[in-house]
């Protein structure tokens, strides 16, 4: 059995331009259906724009990779 070891990561450099820049705004919205979805904005004439979209593609990556890991549980658990 492998023994699973969980550590806190250590923040990258830059990461949190974005954040104390001011210039990624972040709203929950809720959709027709009823279903609550968060919304990253940028502002295309920031001095951080690539940073700030870099940011943003994280966040949106990351949160493609839980929804996979989602479905790929679910279909272990069935096969």
């Amino acid at each position: 059995m492998v023994k699973l070891e969980y550590k806190p990561l250590k923040p990258r450099k830059g990461r949190g331009v974005a954040k104390k820049g001011g210039t990624v705004s972040k709203k929950s919205v809720r959709t027709t259906s009823g279903a609550t979805i968060t919304v990253r904005r940028l502002d295309a004439d920031s001095e951080t724009f690539s940073d700030d979209l870099r940011y943003v593609f994280e966040k949106n990556v990351e949160k493609a990779r839980r929804a996979n890991k989602k479905l790929t549980r679910g279909a272990a658990k069935e096969g």
